[in-house]
């Protein structure tokens, strides 16, 4: 059985961004690690790792020039679950889905894009750093997350950061929690535990 990518279910429709001719060819080799959100287990977010180039329909994807055992490409197609039953009405799970999703991904030299919101769950990312700069991550806008202390995954309608520039940790994490999210210190989780590596395997999609 081949390699087959499933199209990820209920979010809106946009593509990964996408590279011109002339900056593919100037652009080096690497290897990207995508969040694609699939249907099986009652909704389960996936991670999804592949040459050069993210998963169609992907969620977010970081980008790295470091490299990756080869292992992560080829088991399993790439592909691990990070965490399943995550299509009920309590967005809890899918928002703490997210943050492991983001730890991971700055574990690894390079940058993270939020690229798509799924239209049943839509979301918004905001970061701060130890300089307690508040600052939302732009869809389809490439980051550094290697300076981030603290994220934040809120519903996109919260109010929680609006207007914020700077603020204190503490006050970072109340705002999350009051605005109906889910709050990641990375400085607190890197101690206590290494980067989380998804090793669930689900079943590759079978080939059209």
């Amino acid at each position: 059985m081949g390699c087959a990518s499933s199209t990820p279910g209920g979010e809106a429709s946009a593509p990964a961004p996408r590279l011109s001719q002339r900056e593919r060819e100037q652009k080096k080799p690497s290897t990207c690690g995508s969040l694609v959100w699939n249907d099986v287990a009652q909704g389960t977010l996936q991670l999804v790792w592949t040459e050069n180039d993210p998963v169609e329909g992907a969620l977010a994807f970081f980008e790295t020039e470091a490299k990756v055992p080869a292992f992560k490409l080829t088991q399993n197609c790439g592909r691990s679950d990070i965490m399943k039953g995550l299509g009920g009405p309590n967005n809890t799970k899918f928002y703490q889905a997210w943050t492991q999703f983001i730890k991971l991904a700055q574990a690894w030299p390079g940058e993270f894009t939020h690229v798509l919101n799924m239209d049943a769950k839509p979301l918004a990312i905001y970061t701060t750093t130890e300089a307690i700069k508040v600052s939302r991550i732009t869809r389809g806008e490439a980051v550094d997350l290697s300076q981030v202390t603290c994220v934040a995954i809120v519903p996109e309608a919260s109010g929680a950061y609006q207007g914020v520039t700077s603020l204190e940790l503490g006050m970072f994490k109340q705002n999350c929690k009051s605005g109906g999210g889910v709050v990641l210190d990375l400085v607190s989780s890197a101690r206590s535990s290494a980067p989380p590596s998804p090793v669930h395997s689900s079943p590759v999609p079978a080939a059209a």
